[in-house]
Protein backbone atom coordinates (compact mmCIF):
# COMPACT_ATOMS: atom_id res chain seq x y z
CA UNK A 1 0.00 0.00 0.00
CA UNK A 2 1.41 3.40 -0.85
CA UNK A 3 2.00 6.31 1.51
CA UNK A 4 -1.09 8.31 -0.15
CA UNK A 5 -3.38 5.58 0.56
CA UNK A 6 -1.94 4.71 4.22
CA UNK A 7 -3.14 8.38 4.75
CA UNK A 8 -6.34 8.35 2.67
CA UNK A 9 -7.41 5.39 5.29
CA UNK A 10 -6.15 7.02 8.42
CA UNK A 11 -8.31 10.67 7.30
CA UNK A 12 -11.40 8.87 6.41
CA UNK A 13 -10.84 6.68 10.03
CA UNK A 14 -10.97 10.25 11.69
CA UNK A 15 -14.23 11.55 9.20
CA UNK A 16 -16.85 12.25 12.38
CA UNK A 17 -19.77 10.05 11.04
CA UNK A 18 -17.43 6.88 10.84
CA UNK A 19 -14.87 7.73 13.97
CA UNK A 20 -17.79 8.49 16.50
CA UNK A 21 -19.27 5.38 15.53
CA UNK A 22 -16.39 3.35 16.11
CA UNK A 23 -15.92 2.25 12.93
CA UNK A 24 -12.61 0.94 11.92
CA UNK A 25 -11.60 0.88 8.48
CA UNK A 26 -8.46 -1.03 6.98
CA UNK A 27 -6.96 -1.50 3.06
CA UNK A 28 -8.34 -4.81 2.09
CA UNK A 29 -5.38 -7.11 0.63
CA UNK A 30 -3.60 -5.43 -2.46
CA UNK A 31 -4.92 -2.17 -1.26
CA UNK A 32 -7.72 -2.15 -3.65
CA UNK A 33 -10.71 -1.83 -1.47
CA UNK A 34 -11.72 -1.58 1.82
CA UNK A 35 -12.96 -3.37 4.69
CA UNK A 36 -15.12 -2.00 7.55
CA UNK A 37 -15.80 -3.17 11.01
CA UNK A 38 -17.80 -2.26 13.75
CA UNK A 39 -18.25 -3.75 17.76
CA UNK A 40 -21.35 -2.03 19.68
CA UNK A 41 -20.45 0.14 22.38
CA UNK A 42 -22.62 1.81 24.89
CA UNK A 43 -22.40 5.19 22.67
CA UNK A 44 -23.57 3.42 19.07
CA UNK A 45 -25.78 0.85 20.26
CA UNK A 46 -29.58 1.03 19.39
CA UNK A 47 -32.51 1.26 22.14
CA UNK A 48 -32.25 -2.55 22.10
CA UNK A 49 -28.76 -3.23 22.46
CA UNK A 50 -28.10 -4.19 19.32
CA UNK A 51 -25.89 -2.71 16.19
CA UNK A 52 -27.89 1.08 15.56
CA UNK A 53 -28.87 0.84 12.27
CA UNK A 54 -27.70 4.09 11.22
CA UNK A 55 -24.22 3.15 12.49
CA UNK A 56 -24.27 -0.07 10.02
CA UNK A 57 -25.30 2.51 7.23
CA UNK A 58 -22.34 4.99 8.18
CA UNK A 59 -20.06 1.71 7.71
CA UNK A 60 -20.92 1.34 3.86
CA UNK A 61 -21.70 5.01 3.20
CA UNK A 62 -18.29 5.99 1.05
CA UNK A 63 -16.29 3.12 0.15
CA UNK A 64 -17.42 2.41 -3.77
CA UNK A 65 -16.99 6.00 -4.39
CA UNK A 66 -13.72 6.24 -2.79
CA UNK A 67 -12.61 3.13 -4.90
CA UNK A 68 -13.60 4.42 -8.20
CA UNK A 69 -12.33 7.83 -7.19
CA UNK A 70 -8.94 6.01 -6.60
CA UNK A 71 -9.61 3.73 -9.78
CA UNK A 72 -10.70 5.67 -12.24
CA UNK A 73 -8.92 9.19 -11.65
CA UNK A 74 -9.71 12.95 -11.68
CA UNK A 75 -11.09 13.18 -15.18
CA UNK A 76 -14.19 12.23 -13.64
CA UNK A 77 -17.53 13.36 -11.58
CA UNK A 78 -18.31 10.68 -9.26
CA UNK A 79 -21.28 10.42 -6.35
CA UNK A 80 -23.16 8.66 -4.03
CA UNK A 81 -26.79 9.40 -5.86
CA UNK A 82 -28.75 6.77 -4.03
CA UNK A 83 -28.60 3.69 -1.30
CA UNK A 84 -31.02 0.92 0.64
CA UNK A 85 -30.14 -1.19 3.32
CA UNK A 86 -32.27 -3.97 4.00
CA UNK A 87 -31.42 -5.06 7.89
CA UNK A 88 -31.80 -9.14 8.64
CA UNK A 89 -31.01 -9.48 12.14
CA UNK A 90 -29.98 -7.64 14.98
CA UNK A 91 -26.93 -8.57 16.69
CA UNK A 92 -24.63 -7.36 19.44
CA UNK A 93 -21.79 -9.70 18.07
CA UNK A 94 -18.76 -7.26 15.97
CA UNK A 95 -19.76 -6.86 12.62
CA UNK A 96 -17.62 -6.43 9.25
CA UNK A 97 -18.49 -5.46 5.50
CA UNK A 98 -15.88 -5.50 2.48
CA UNK A 99 -15.94 -2.94 -0.45
CA UNK A 100 -14.29 -4.48 -3.72
CA UNK A 101 -14.62 -3.20 -7.42
CA UNK A 102 -12.70 -5.52 -9.60
CA UNK A 103 -10.72 -3.83 -12.41
CA UNK A 104 -12.46 -5.30 -15.21
CA UNK A 105 -15.71 -3.73 -14.46
CA UNK A 106 -13.79 -0.17 -13.17
CA UNK A 107 -12.29 -0.27 -17.23
CA UNK A 108 -16.14 -1.24 -18.44
CA UNK A 109 -17.17 1.79 -16.07
CA UNK A 110 -14.50 4.24 -17.94
CA UNK A 111 -15.53 2.74 -21.44
CA UNK A 112 -19.20 3.15 -20.90
CA UNK A 113 -18.27 7.48 -19.58
CA UNK A 114 -16.39 7.81 -22.56
CA UNK A 115 -19.41 8.50 -23.93
CA UNK A 116 -20.05 11.34 -21.94
CA UNK A 117 -23.43 10.44 -21.39
CA UNK A 118 -24.03 10.38 -17.29
CA UNK A 119 -23.81 6.43 -16.02
CA UNK A 120 -25.43 5.15 -13.13
CA UNK A 121 -24.24 1.36 -11.46
CA UNK A 122 -24.92 -0.29 -9.06
CA UNK A 123 -22.57 -2.27 -6.16
CA UNK A 124 -23.93 -4.13 -3.11
CA UNK A 125 -22.30 -5.73 0.13
CA UNK A 126 -23.41 -7.42 2.63
CA UNK A 127 -22.96 -6.60 6.47
CA UNK A 128 -21.40 -9.55 8.34
CA UNK A 129 -21.28 -10.33 12.05
CA UNK A 130 -18.53 -12.51 13.86
CA UNK A 131 -19.62 -15.94 12.67
CA UNK A 132 -20.27 -15.36 9.18
CA UNK A 133 -23.93 -14.34 9.50
CA UNK A 134 -25.47 -11.63 6.97
CA UNK A 135 -27.00 -8.92 9.07
CA UNK A 136 -27.61 -6.51 6.56
CA UNK A 137 -27.81 -6.06 2.69
CA UNK A 138 -26.88 -2.87 1.36
CA UNK A 139 -27.15 -1.62 -2.63
CA UNK A 140 -25.21 1.55 -3.61
CA UNK A 141 -26.11 3.50 -6.95
CA UNK A 142 -22.90 5.59 -8.08
CA UNK A 143 -23.48 8.60 -10.59
CA UNK A 144 -19.98 8.58 -12.97
CA UNK A 145 -19.94 11.14 -15.66
CA UNK A 146 -16.83 12.40 -17.72
CA UNK A 147 -15.92 15.57 -16.39
CA UNK A 148 -16.39 18.62 -19.05
CA UNK A 149 -19.20 16.17 -20.46
CA UNK A 150 -23.03 17.46 -20.35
Amino acid sequence: MSGFQKFMVKMISFYPPLFFSGIRIRRTQGGKGFKTSLRVRWWNRGIRGTHFGASLYAMTDPFFMLILMEQMGSGYVIWDQEATIRFVRAVKRPVHAVFEISRERVEELILSAESGKPLRTDFSTVIKDSTGETVAEVFKKVYIRKKGSF
